[in-house]
């Protein structure tokens, strides 16, 4: 459902005073149409980057001695804390790798105290799905019965289907990284990105996923410190692709950067160009043609570290 240049103006209007269901229901569209609209103009009701102090209470947070034991490690507190949503701080703990899916969730009086809930619930109010007191068809029990069966006899065969995964695994190797070190690296087991290092870094002020993009953003900088470009960000736009039927449905490029004319570029840092990355690249420049994009490669990286690695503070070598 597209959306006109009138409705923009409205939307514009009133973004960081209601919510997009509001809008929508003015404007007659969907949310989700109202939803794309404020993210593919950056227009957010607050700005999402975190402060030092924000980062290190969320850090703390889940470092503290009871997270190691069985704390259910709830939010809400920290979330009202900050002033922010409980499902963003979520993310930025899981992109800061502060998660961990193997804790426990719940206590087992927790959970005792959770089933009493939910029989007390279904005995006032019935079952949610009008299935109490049903039971398994004597054909339903048969196909369950047939498919325990296989699933034990695959259990069996587990040595045989590790291999043939491990068949698939050597076949995508080749096909995204060629039969170089990187190929080499990903067979070991090994990272792939060995330039990677995620990770805040103090002279940036934010997160990175790699030494490239950290090294790359002390470039901007230090560009812009010269006049050479008027402005830069990090990650500061997704782009959304509607109506795909398949994915990638969404791109963010590494960075916004304003030139001094007032003209806006978007740059992505890409040292392996596999096969999701192209697709990617590909999909936006359909979706987006309107928007010039510039591929920073191996050999556009390494030209700028050669030059200019001794001359921008800051610089990681690998």
């Amino acid at each position: 459902m597209s959306i006109t240049e009138k409705e923009l103006v409205i939307i514009q209007q009133h973004y960081k005073t209601h919510t997009h269901k509001q809008i929508a229901d003015m404007l007659g569209k969907s949310h989700h149409a109202v939803r794309n609209a404020c993210s593919e103009r950056g227009w957010t009701k607050r700005d999402d980057s975190w402060s030092e102090e924000e980062l290190s209470k969320l850090i703390a947070w889940y470092l503290r001695p009871e997270a190691k034991g069985k704390d259910t490690l709830r939010l809400e507190c920290l979330a009202a804390d900050l002033g922010r949503l409980k499902s963003n701080v979520s993310r930025k703990a899981k992109a800061l790798g502060l998660t961990n899916k193997s804790r426990p969730v719940c206590t087992p009086d927790a959970l005792q105290a959770m089933s009493e809930r939910t029989s007390k619930a279904i005995k006032q109010h019935g079952h949610p799905r009008g299935a109490l007191g049903l039971k398994h068809s004597e054909n339903t029990r048969k196909r369950i019965g047939k498919q325990s069966a296989k699933h034990w006899n695959d259990l069996k065969r587990r040595p045989v289907l590790l291999e043939l995964r491990r068949q698939k695994q050597v076949a995508t190797s080749i096909e995204r990284y060629g039969t170089g070190c990187a190929a080499q690296a990903f067979n070991k087991g090994q990272n792939v990105y060995s330039r990677c290092r995620r990770g805040i870094r103090e002279d940036l002020g934010f997160f990175v996923r790699s030494r490239w993009e950290a090294n790359y953003a002390r470039y901007l900088k230090w560009l812009e410190q010269r006049g050479d470009i008027a402005a830069w960000e990090y990650e500061p736009i997704t782009f959304r692709f509607n109506g795909v039927g398949r994915g990638p449905y969404t791109y963010k490029p590494d960075f916004k950067v304003v030139e001094k004319d007032g003209t806006v570029a978007f740059h992505e840092v890409k040292g392996w160009m596999d096969s999701a990355s192209k697709g990617k690249l590909k999909r936006f420049a359909k979706f987006y043609p309107q928007h010039k994009l510039v591929v920073i490669e191996q050999k556009a990286y390494r030209s700028i570290e050669k030059t200019l690695s001794s001359v921008i503070q800051g610089w990681e070598s690998e």
